[in-house]
C-alpha cells in the first residue's frame, strides 16, 4: 500500500531518536515508564499504539503533518504531567504522620492515647545514686520499661528491648530501663553486664516515684513517649520487641517529629 508523503513524515518521526526534546510521545512514555513492571509497560505501549493512528485516521493528510509537529511538544507535556505525579507522592509522607502509629503483632497490646499530653515530671536516680529525669533525652523519643530482676518476664524481654535500641540507634530514641529493684538493687549490674545489655538505658526508681506518677499497675510496664515528651501509649505485660511491628512503631513515632 503506497502511503502519502505526509503519512511517511510522521511515521519517520515515531521511530526517530534525538535529542529528548524533540523526540515523540511514545519515546517520552517509554521514559516514564522505565523501571515499571513489564505488564504495565506492554498495556501502556499497547494502548498507545491503537489510540493515536484513531486519533488522526480521520484528519486529512493536511492535519496529519501538524500532529506530527506537535509530536515533540506532547512528549514534554507527558514529562511534565509525570513530575507532578512524583511530585504528588513525595508529598504522602507529609500527610502520614496524622496517622495512628502502626500496631501489629505484640505491639497490638499497646494501648494508644486517645489524646496525647505530655508526661508528669518523672524523678529517678541513676548509677551513682545522683537524681536524674528525662529531661536529659529531650528531642527523642523514649521508651520507658518498668522491670526488675525479681520479675520473669521482664527478665524475659529485656533482652529484645536491648536488640530494638540497638536497631535503630541512640540519635532519636532511647530504652530507659528503669527497675524497681529496692533490696535486691545490687544484682542489678551484674544482670546488665552478664547479659550484655549494652544498649539500654539503666536508671532506678527504688522509691516507686515514677511509677506511681504514671500509675503503673503491674510489671512489666513499658511506656512510650513522642519527641514533645507526649505519652504515645503504654503496653502492660511482656512483649518481643525485636520484630519488625516494634521496630516499625518506633520509627513511626521518630518520623512524626520530622
Amino acid at each position: 500500500m503506497r502511503r502519502s508523503k505526509p503519512m511517511e513524515a510522521l511515521m519517520r518521526s515515531m521511530i526517530s531518536a534525538g535529542p529528548s526534546v524533540k523526540r515523540p510521545p511514545h519515546m517520552a512514555l517509554d521514559d516514564l515508564l522505565d523501571g515499571a513492571p513489564a505488564a504495565t509497560v506492554r498495556r501502556s505501549r499497547l494502548a498507545f499504539t491503537f489510540l493515536f493512528p484513531i486519533m488522526t485516521s480521520w484528519a486529512g493528510d493536511r492535519r496529519i503533518v501538524v500532529m506530527a509537529q506537535l509530536a515533540s511538544h506532547f512528549s514534554f507535556l507527558v514529562r511534565t504531567l509525570g513530575a507532578l505525579a512524583i511530585a504528588a507522592g513525595t508529598a504522602l509522607p507529609v500527610a502520614a504522620k496524622d496517622a495512628k502509629p502502626p500496631l501489629a503483632g505484640d505491639m497490638t497490646k499497646l494501648e494508644l492515647q486517645v489524646e496525647r499530653t505530655a508526661a508528669p515530671a518523672l524523678a529517678f536516680k541513676d548509677k551513682a545514686d545522683a537524681n536524674a529525669s528525662l529531661d536529659a533525652f529531650k528531642g527523642k523519643v523514649v521508651l520507658v520499661n518498668f522491670w526488675a530482676t525479681w520479675c520473669i518476664p521482664c527478665v524475659k524481654e529485656m533482652p529484645s528491648l536491648d536488640r530494638l535500641a540497638a536497631k535503630i540507634g541512640s540519635e532519636k530514641f532511647v530504652v530507659v530501663a528503669l527497675s524497681l529493684d529496692g533490696p535486691s538493687r545490687p544484682k542489678v549490674e551484674p544482670f546488665i553486664r552478664s547479659r550484655k545489655l549494652d544498649n539500654l538505658q539503666v536508671f532506678f526508681d527504688t522509691q516507686k516515684k515514677s511509677y506511681g506518677a504514671l500509675r503503673i499497675a503491674v510489671l512489666p510496664t513499658s511506656v512510650l513517649f513522642d519527641a514533645q515528651g507526649r505519652e504515645v501509649g503504654r503496653l502492660q505485660g511482656d512483649a518481643d520487641w525485636d520484630t519488625p511491628e516494634a521496630e516499625a512503631l518506633v520509627r513511626h513515632v521518630i518520623g512524626e517529629g520530622s
